[in-house]
C-alpha cells in the first residue's frame, strides 16, 4: 500500500546526543514512567495503544526535551 498505518514510532538518536541510548530508555522509564525500548543502535522504539493518549505523547516530548538539550 501507499500509507502504511502503524502505532510504533522510531526514533534515532544523532551521533552528538550525548546520553547514551540505554541511559535514555533507563531514565525514562524510572523518572518518568514511561516505556520506550531500544531496537537497534541509537534507534528507540515506542507504541501506541488505544490508552495512550496525547497528553502521554506530550509527556514523553517533554522529557526528550529535558533529557536532549539542544544542540
Amino acid at each position: 500500500p501507499a500509507v502504511v498505518q502503524t502505532n510504533m514510532v522510531f526514533v534515532t538518536l544523532a551521533a552528538t546526543v550525548a546520553i547514551a541510548p540505554r541511559e535514555l530508555v533507563a531514565t525514562l522509564r524510572e523518572h518518568y514512567g514511561i516505556r520506550v525500548g531500544l531496537y537497534h543502535g541509537r534507534t528507540l522504539r515506542a507504541v501506541t495503544h488505544y490508552w495512550i493518549t496525547d497528553d502521554h505523547v506530550d509527556q514523553l516530548l517533554q522529557a526528550l526535551k529535558h533529557l536532549i538539550p539542544p544542540a
